[in-house]
This record gives C-alpha cells, sequence and structure tokens, in this order.
C-alpha cells in the first residue's frame, strides 16, 4: 500500500458503513490493467460511492480480464473485509451453520484463559473452506467501496517487479551475489542457492530459476504465463 493517507479514508468510509448499516464490506481495487493474477467484482449499478456487489469471479484469462475492464463495471477483489461482529455471525448462522456450531459448543471459553486451547481443540473439525466461499459468495448483503491507494498483492512476476527495488538499469535482482549482467535492462531475476547467474543482452524478461524449473519470459507476455504452464504440464 503506497498511499497509507488515502487507504485510511477508505478504511473509514467503509467503517462508517458497516457501523451504520447490516452489511458486509469489503475494499476493492480499481483495475489500472488486465491483471489475470487477481480475483475480480463485478460492481452494481448504483450512482453512489459504495456499490453492491452483484458477483464475484475467479480468476479470468486475459480475454475474459480485458473485457471486464471494457465495461468499466469490474473491481480487483483485494480480500480485505469490513464488519461488524454482529453481522459476520449472523452471516455464519445462515451461510454456514455447521462451522458456526462447532466454534460456539462452548461460547464461555471466548475470551477465558482456555481459549486457545478450546480453538486448538475444534477448529481443526471445521470444512477447509475459504471465508470467500463459505460466506461472501452466498450472502446477498456484500457492499464494496472501489478504492485507489497504490495496492498489490504481489500476486504477479510484473507487480513484483514494479514494486522492488531497481539497480541502475531498472533490473530487480531477487538472487545471489553471485550475478554478472552485462547490456540488461528491465529484467526480474529471481534464483535459488548459490549458483552463478550471467546474463547478456536480455531488456524486459523475467527469469526464474527454480530447483526443478527454469522460466524466461518477456514481461510484457506475462498474462499468457498461467497459460503456457497448463501446456506444459500436459506434456510433461
Amino acid at each position: 500500500i503506497l498511499d497509507e493517507r488515502r487507504f485510511a479514508e477508505s478504511l473509514q468510509k467503509a467503517f462508517d458503513f458497516a457501523e451504520a448499516n447490516n452489511v458486509l464490506m469489503t475494499l476493492s481495487i480499481t483495475p489500472s490493467r488486465p491483471d489475470t493474477g487477481y480475483g475480480y467484482i463485478e460492481l452494481s449499478d448504483d450512482i453512489s460511492e459504495i456499490k453492491k456487489v452483484k458477483t464475484f469471479k475467479e480468476k479470468p484469462d486475459l480475454t475474459t480480464a480485458l473485457q471486464y475492464l471494457s465495461t468499466g463495471k469490474y473491481a480487483w477483489n483485494s480480500g480485505m473485509f469490513v464488519w461488524k461482529t454482529t453481522n459476520i455471525l449472523e452471516a455464519f448462522k445462515n451461510h454456514a451453520p455447521e462451522i458456526f456450531n462447532i466454534l460456539n459448543q462452548q461460547p464461555h471459553k471466548f475470551n477465558s484463559n482456555t481459549e486457545q486451547d478450546y480453538i486448538d481443540e475444534v477448529y481443526p473439525s471445521t470444512q477447509d473452506i475459504s471465508l470467500d466461499y463459505a460466506i461472501i459468495e452466498k450472502a446477498d448483503n456484500v457492499y464494496t467501496l472501489p478504492a485507489e491507494f497504490g495496492w498489490s498483492d504481489l500476486g504477479t512476476w510484473a507487480s513484483l517487479y514494479d514494486f522492488s527495488e531497481k539497480d541502475e538499469n531498472k533490473n530487480v535482482q531477487i538472487a545471489s551475489d553471485k550475478i554478472l549482467l552485462n547490456d540488461t535492462h528491465g529484467c526480474l531475476i529471481k534464483s535459488k542457492g548459490n549458483k552463478k547467474i550471467l546474463i547478456r543482452g536480455l531488456e524486459n524478461f523475467i527469469i526464474v530459476d527454480e530447483e526443478d524449473a527454469l522460466m524466461i519470459y518477456p514481461i510484457n507476455k506475462e498474462q499468457e504465463i498461467k497459460g503456457d504452464q497448463k501446456k506444459l504440464n500436459t506434456t510433461t
């Protein structure tokens, strides 16, 4: 989060709305590019700043992401939520009662010295499911505040490059000290271990060297990595 002041302002708006209404609030991010690394939120046509959520969308392919941006009715799902305790407990009762019942067998143990022991005992028996699937995608009182405060969850190579420290040639090195770059600009180089790395004549590439995989890929084609990975996995 680059602009903490605007982030705090957005949070305060979400707090105020959640306090005054029976809603489950989420902060969403106004998209700046057709990113395939984020989930998307389809916004209602409300003219107000805070909008009702129509649907949640899984991480799309590039064509779908481009369609989302062209409509102007989608935002990135940041996974940041704001709600009153009473409202989220009501949502668990309505949409995930089995989880609520398991955790609420002995409510007197919460806020006591035995709370952690109780949680350690009962939590493993709850369903293995994300909050999004269990509650958020089922509830009809989910609202979102689309915002801009310099957010990234660093879920893509391009976002990692954008937010990392760069050398004089705009390269990002997440590697050992045994690396020599000649005539190389605008690249992200990531490697594990003490492997010696020598690169010459590359511009705007992602180079990722893992124990069992090597990727050398143009940064401007990064949105196609997921598709190529699927092809690679089907041929090996």
